[in-house]
């Protein structure tokens, strides 16, 4: 489960403020999932951030507070530094607005007997879902502010046994505390797929849903292991 204070989920949406950068030019602003790299000992390298999709960042200009550890997961909003050189021409000098640890949170599991209906079935809106290492990421948006909001991956139970069996179902919900606020909030959760793994199997694949009433969102994803 996933649980976000209103205050860390509007802090996503603006800069941190980052003394001296005053001046550094602005080539645009972009929001991605990203793990963190020790480079430590390449050709005066430190740490990078490995986008989806390979693109690497050199961050020099990084909110001080955030202490970078090799193998983080993170969601960063950034930009690219054109005047910069890369230092170790690994990756792209860039600006680091925000960053902010994501943390692959564990599935629940229910029995036969689970009452499906008692789950949260608030709404909310999808944006991005992918998988990285051992971990469903999955970027969304929702309508809130003031208070805590929940979000929470089901595995349904499998209802036939008889091979073959049918691939694990993975039910998205959101818990919104009743919240009556409508600031319009993103937030990216992550969850562990390694409660998927099948013995002497390197991939299992899943389908995720959408606890949202009407929702006719499914969608299979292959986990690789």
């Amino acid at each position: 489960m996933v649980r976000r204070s209103a205050i860390s989920s509007l802090s996503i949406l603006f800069f941190l403020v980052i003394a001296g950068c005053e001046g550094v030019p602005d080539h645009g602003i972009r929001e991605s999932y990203g793990i963190v790299k020790d480079y430590t000992g390449l050709d005066g390298c430190g740490f990078v951030i490995e986008l989806e999709g390979g693109e690497k960042l050199e961050p020099f200009y990084i909110d001080s507070s955030f202490v970078l550890v090799d193998g983080q997961h993170v969601w960063v909003r950034y930009s690219i530094l054109e005047d910069h050189s890369s230092i170790c021409m690994v990756g792209s000098p860039a600006r680091i607005y925000s960053i902010h640890e994501i943390s692959c949170n564990p599935i629940t599991q229910v029995g036969l007997d689970f009452p499906l209906a008692s789950l949260p079935d608030d709404p909310f809106d999808m944006d991005t879902v992918f998988i990285t290492g051992d971990c469903l990421t999955i970027t969304l948006w929702y309508s809130g502010g003031c208070k805590d909001h929940l979000f929470s991956v089901v595995e349904l139970p499998i209802w036939c046994g008889t091979p073959p069996v049918p691939p694990p179902q993975l039910l998205l919900c959101h818990d919104a505390n009743k919240d009556a606020c409508e600031a319009y909030l993103q937030e990216t959760v992550a969850f562990d797929l390694t409660g998927l793994q099948i013995q002497d199997s390197t991939s299992v694949t899943f389908v995720l849903l959408l606890n949202i009433p009407g929702s006719n969102y499914s969608k299979t994803f292959t986990y690789y292991y």
